[in-house]
């Protein structure tokens, strides 16, 4: 891929055009019929043989075909649930390394996709400018600042889990950087293809408020009745928290906006009122903080147009807030005054007390990537009132006290970057879209202030596309 500054607008390929427009030739029809046949034989005789066959054949349609990977990877970013584990099949839990591995399909997508970049670069189909790409990674000082202090606390890691550290340091804090900013930057070379993901994104976020509102009527719930994710026929690709399915939502709901304000029509209004509809209803508390947030954002950018818009329908505004918001905010009142949330709040509260007092030991570097819930767990105090220590906390209090003060200020400096250079350029750009990622951005680091995906596909992905869409106006580059 070479990059082009200020040249002729390319235009996108199109999802389809590499399958209708394309005409094969005889040998490429004897090759995708054999390869069909090999396929049929793996699935029969060898499970081990069909996986490689799969993974060749994801790598070599990638290679040609990368316009496809960000769409994919983009799609599965949301669906952390969705996990492969090699240990649990027959065929792949004896095979050494491979049966101890695990993790979200997302994760694997994004691995696949780096080897299918590396193999068009060796076959030579492909050229692409690592000085124009490095020029469009926004902010990449202060991540690889916040690294080098991980790797620095790695080396005097408590209790002497230099393993767990060390891996800890790797995947995932240096891999979501490669998987989800880098590739980002990498994949998306003209507005189009941003265009195109993002509109993804819409109809993702449309499903998954669909999905969430559906559990009412499909799962039993003892207790508080909420929207959550749940299982078909033991496939949860949103996991089973409630909070799995707020995120994505957050994300999504200012881009639903986005495309309305941009097109004036009414389906993507509705499918974004669905999203936050479907967000309130999980009663997760860093969801509506999060969606309170972006409103004040997007009430301050816009507030001109906001006060208009508000003497103009403030009739029918009413009568959505008695009828819809109303009652949700009565029902989410008394939620907050439950004994359910009451007892979350003290555990949360009592472990940052716990954390406050390890990281004054140790301020500056702290005790080591991956090591906080090693610490929770040796805390008698802690497992005599909580018991086994969860995963139930915020990205502050975890790099606080695994990477110390320095690990945080490098850490926030680079998350500030990318929200100043989105605040930056929504006030001098006329496109709306830099307004839209600066809410999504916002509102997934707000969530995260109180949740444990900050390493995760579904607040870096967001990262990463804001960064390319940032750098997507400045540099252009295409197949040649």
């Amino acid at each position: 891929m070479e990059h082009f500054p200020h040249k002729k607008k390319q235009k996108s390929p199109n999802f389809l055009d590499s399958v209708f427009h394309k005409k094969f030739s005889a040998q490429e029809i004897i090759f995708i019929l054999l390869s069909g046949l090999i396929l049929a034989s793996a699935v029969i005789y060898s499970p081990r043989l069909f996986f490689l066959f799969v993974i060749l054949s994801i790598v070599i349609f990638f290679s040609y075909n990368l316009h496809w990977a960000i769409y994919i990877l983009g799609f599965f970013a949301f669906f952390i649930g969705w996990q492969i584990n090699f240990g649990s099949h027959n065929w792949s839990k004896n095979i050494p390394y491979l049966g101890s591995i695990n993790g979200p399909a997302v994760d694997f997508i994004s691995i696949l996709i780096l080897i299918s970049i590396i193999f068009t670069i060796f076959h030579g189909s492909t050229k692409i400018n690592w000085k124009s790409i490095l020029g469009r990674l926004k902010g990449w000082y202060w991540y690889l600042l916040f690294l080098l202090t991980a790797f620095i606390s790695f080396t005097s890691a408590y209790d002497n889990e230099f393993g767990t550290s060390l891996k800890y340091f790797f995947r995932p804090m240096v891999f979501v950087y490669i998987a989800f900013v880098f590739l980002p930057v990498i994949l998306i070379y003209n507005k189009q293809i941003l265009q195109n993901l993002l509109k993804l994104w819409y109809w993702v976020g449309v499903a998954i408020a669909t999905f969430g509102l559906s559990s009412f009527l499909f799962t039993t719930q003892s207790g508080w009745l909420r929207a959550v994710p749940y299982n078909i026929l033991s496939f949860a690709p949103l996991g089973y928290n409630h909070n799995l399915l707020a995120e994505p939502l957050v994300i999504i709901i200012p881009i639903g906006f986005y495309f309305f304000l941009k097109t004036q029509k009414n389906l993507y209004l509705y499918g974004a009122l669905l999203m936050i509809v479907t967000a309130l209803l999980t009663l997760s508390r860093a969801a509506w903080i999060s969606l309170i947030l972006e409103a004040l954002i997007f009430g301050f950018i816009y507030r001109n147009h906001v006060i208009k818009w508000y003497k103009n329908t403030k009739e029918s505004l009413g009568l959505l807030v008695i009828v819809v918001i109303l009652p949700i905010f009565f029902y989410m009142g008394l939620f907050l005054g439950s004994t359910v949330v009451k007892s979350s709040t003290f555990a949360r509260l009592e472990m940052t007390q716990i954390m406050y007092s390890y990281f004054e030991r140790a301020p500056l570097i702290g005790y080591g990537p991956g090591t906080f819930i090693l610490l929770l767990r040796d805390t008698f105090v802690y497992r005599v009132e909580f018991g086994d220590p969860l995963e139930s906390h915020g990205f502050l209090q975890k790099i606080a006290l695994e990477e110390g003060f320095i690990g945080l200020f490098f850490f926030l400096a680079f998350l500030f970057n990318i929200l100043y250079l989105l605040w930056k350029n929504q006030k001098k750009s006329d496109d709306i879209i830099f307004t839209a990622l600066l809410l999504s951005v916002s509102g997934i680091i707000c969530f995260q202030l109180f949740n444990t995906s900050y390493f995760n596909s579904v607040m870096w992905v967001p990262i990463g596309v804001s960064i390319a869409a940032l750098g997507v106006s400045q540099h252009s580059y295409e197949k040649k």
